[in-house]
């Protein structure tokens, strides 16, 4: 409040969006879906696979899209972003990212499993992120239990247990062999990368999100053994350029951006699987939008490409910018 009135156009409440991210990527329950952006009517989402009647499945085997109308658009596993395709596995560790209605994330929901209640996750450190984190799964709500070796005064919601984290002895007294899922978001990189290799070691299984503050250790994080790495740097500096540079495109999640295009004239007329959009960009449609029509979300292939639509597209920088340039190339040769 204090930045607009102050004449800020935009402010970015970073350490929320980071808290967030490191939440619902800790969550081992697929009870819920976390919403990243809505565009209209249009909502990307991701959800665990663990927990859910999907898990060691392919895309093709799961019906998602049968059973529920949502787009599957890719896995998230380990750091790498894989766009959908009929014979990707499932694996336990990932999520998986969709587009579709809230009324049909709200389908997706009734078929997952397990509650949120029986889940349990432990967050290593309680500044800012780690309270944001904290916040995010009371909310949803999920069960959690903060560890930090020193008060956060400008916390007064929560009440986390005092003690080094670095020590073993410390973890097994909080109880952390009960842990689920594990938030590591501490200041220090290095003391995260202690921490994830020693919790990998004890509890091989848990699922553990890591905050790298520094690019550099992410790599180093993901060897150390996270299931998932967010990264202060990238995500402020994804938001904030989309912001300063006006792009017709938002940050969603690390690696993966939303665009909008306008429909080129050689694929007017054309059905979606006739485009050949994703297996010649790796880009996903996930909405058309006609004037004054309207906009059909999570389009069937068999959808018919009108002269005059909008294409709302999915896919990490480097497709976006593939996609840009089949397009010239496909203008300059009609």
């Amino acid at each position: 409040q204090l930045m607009r009135q102050a004449g800020a156009n935009h402010v970015i409440p970073l350490h929320r969006i980071l808290g967030r991210y490191l939440a619902v990527r800790s969550t081992t329950c697929g009870a819920s879906a976390h919403i990243l952006d809505s565009f209209g009517e249009l909502r990307i989402a991701e959800i665990p696979v663990y927990g859910t009647p999907f898990s060691g499945m392919t895309i093709k085997e799961a019906h998602i899209r049968r059973s529920t109308g949502l787009s599957v658009i890719g896995i998230w596993e380990r750091g790498s972003f894989t766009v959908a395709a009929p014979d990707i596995r499932l694996p336990d560790n990932a999520l998986i990212v969709l587009a579709g209605t809230r009324s049909q994330l709200e389908d997706l929901e009734k078929i997952t499993g397990e509650k949120s209640s029986d889940d349990l996750v432990y967050i290593l450190g309680h500044g800012r992120i780690g309270c944001a984190a904290a916040t995010f799964l009371e909310r949803k709500p999920v069960p959690f239990m903060l560890l930090d070796r020193a008060e956060n005064p400008a916390c007064d919601e929560h009440v986390p247990i005092y003690g080094d984290a670095t020590i073993r002895n410390v973890l097994e007294k909080a109880g952390l062999d009960q842990a689920r899922g594990l938030i590591v978001t501490t200041n220090s990189d290095s003391t995260n990368i202690f921490l994830t290799l020693a919790v990998r070691q004890h509890l091989p299984h848990v699922r553990l999100v890591a905050r790298a503050n520094s690019d550099e250790f992410v790599p180093r994080l993901y060897q150390a053994g996270a299931d998932f790495v967010v990264s202060n740097a990238s995500v402020g500096a994804s938001i904030l350029i989309n912001i300063l540079e006006s792009k017709a495109s938002a940050f969603l999640t690390e690696g993966i951006s939303i665009f909008r295009r306008a429909l080129p004239d050689s694929l007017v007329g054309k059905t979606i699987g006739e485009s050949q959009l994703r297996p010649r960009t790796g880009c996903s449609i996930v909405a058309v939008e006609q004037a004054g029509e309207g906009s059909t979300v999570s389009p069937p292939p068999d959808t018919v490409l009108e002269a005059g639509c909008t294409l709302l597209l999915i896919g990490t920088p480097e497709q976006e910018a593939t996609f840009d340039k089949a397009v010239k190339e496909t203008s300059a040769a009609h």
